[in-house]
């Protein structure tokens, strides 16, 4: 006979089924991507560029701890993140905090987002995400049958996010901030929470934004560079303009690896927020096409999965690290084609930078997990979504 905790749906890990085809093509996904961004960072190096060889290796490095930190979530299992939501949740406020402190925070161009570790920086608003994401869905998991009421709902959700949210102005990251957000309000929408109130908590949110913008000059020249770039191309739009011209320059089949200009300090941030315009001046629109489209098989793999999740504190793990990693890519790729204002967010699993390929495998790891676990035989019929707990 099943026992209560296997009833209610939360099955050991003992159970879990066979690894499904669908991981498989997710790691395959993963794998061509990794091996994009790979292939851009060498050819830096190959070429003889500043900085380029060392990108390469310190982002080969870096692929190691992340492996091995994807290795650690998957063994670890979406479940047993139950009772290390709260602490985990702390865990990165008080990261976040340290930031701010100075002595402990570096501060590069006016913002306070790293800690070092040695010859490395750490990013903790990276890590953060899987902390906000644990304490979010432990409290929708609880209040699963309260959902659409204004209190439970919106507000006590609103107040839980908000010290993420806080901290990240005060770096001050608006991007981040906002990425933070979207992913907070779509999975309180899954969940049950009404959309007026998120359509009420979006304006309150952008008319804070504007306001932020407004009074900085530097963000309002952006703005005005993302309206008319042509206008702005060698003041607040230069990045923008110069990563038009490599998409325009690299064509259907790019210049060839090793060979496009944007990489000679033409464009700043080439290896990081701007690295997909590389991508596109020296492999092309097939390569930048192929990038497109291995997210939208990301995100397929990955929903048509959610299907079976067995309860709302796994689903929301899960449909959350979709959304910030396939939201993040979708954001980079609208900044750098001009659709979106000039931000800085690197492109997940081909940008150089360590904190965020980090966080991309052990958010892989728990999904990877959670596509394992959801195969289990059912031995009883499990809790559904938004049902009491």
């Amino acid at each position: 006979m099943a026992s209560r905790r296997e009833a209610d749906g939360d099955f050991s890990p003992s159970l879990a089924g066979r690894f499904p085809l669908r991981g498989w093509l997710l790691l395959l996904t993963v794998c061509a991507l990794l091996a994009i961004g790979l292939t851009v960072l060498s050819s830096a190096g190959d070429a003889g560029r500043t900085g380029g060889a060392d990108y390469f290796r310190r982002q080969l490095l870096w692929l190691v701890v992340a492996v091995g930190a994807g290795a650690c979530t998957y063994g670890l299992g979406v479940r047993r993140l139950r009772v290390l939501a709260l602490p985990l949740a702390a865990l990165s406020l008080l990261a976040l905090a340290l930031v701010l402190v100075p002595g402990i925070g570096i501060e590069v161009n006016g913002s306070r987002r790293w800690i070092a570790l040695g010859a490395f920086r750490f990013q903790p608003s990276e890590p953060a995400k899987l902390g906000m994401l644990c304490l979010l869905a432990w409290y929708l998991d609880r209040e699963a049958r309260h959902l659409d009421r204004f209190g439970s709902g919106f507000l006590v959700p609103g107040l839980l996010v908000a010290p993420f949210a806080v901290a990240l102005l005060l770096e001050p990251d608006l991007g981040t901030t906002a990425l933070y957000g979207a992913v907070a309000g779509a999975l309180l929408l899954a969940a049950g929470t009404r959309f007026s109130y998120l359509l009420l908590g979006a304006t309150a949110g952008l008319a804070g934004l504007l306001a932020l913008i407004l009074r900085s000059p530097e963000r309002l020249d952006r703005i005005l560079a993302f309206l008319e770039p042509a206008a702005h191309r060698s003041d607040g739009g230069y990045q923008l303009w110069q990563s038009l011209l490599g998409f325009g320059t690299g064509g259907l089949s790019g210049v060839g690896a090793g060979r496009g200009r944007q990489h000679l300090s033409f464009l700043p941030e080439a290896h990081t927020d701007f690295i997909f315009a590389v991508v596109g001046e020296e492999l092309g629109f097939v390569a930048t096409g192929s990038v497109v489209l291995l997210f939208v098989v990301f995100t397929l793999l990955v929903f048509l999965q959610l299907r079976k999740a067995p309860d709302l504190f796994e689903f929301t793990i899960v449909c959350g690290a979709l959304l910030f990693l396939c939201g993040q890519a979708l954001f980079n790729m609208g900044v750098v084609t001009g659709l979106l204002p000039t931000k800085g967010m690197s492109l997940p699993l081909i940008s150089y930078g360590g904190s965020n390929l980090v966080l991309v495998f052990a958010l892989l790891g728990l999904i990877l997990s959670a596509f394992r676990l959801w195969e289990a035989p059912v031995l009883a019929r499990p809790r559904e979504i938004g049902s009491a707990a």
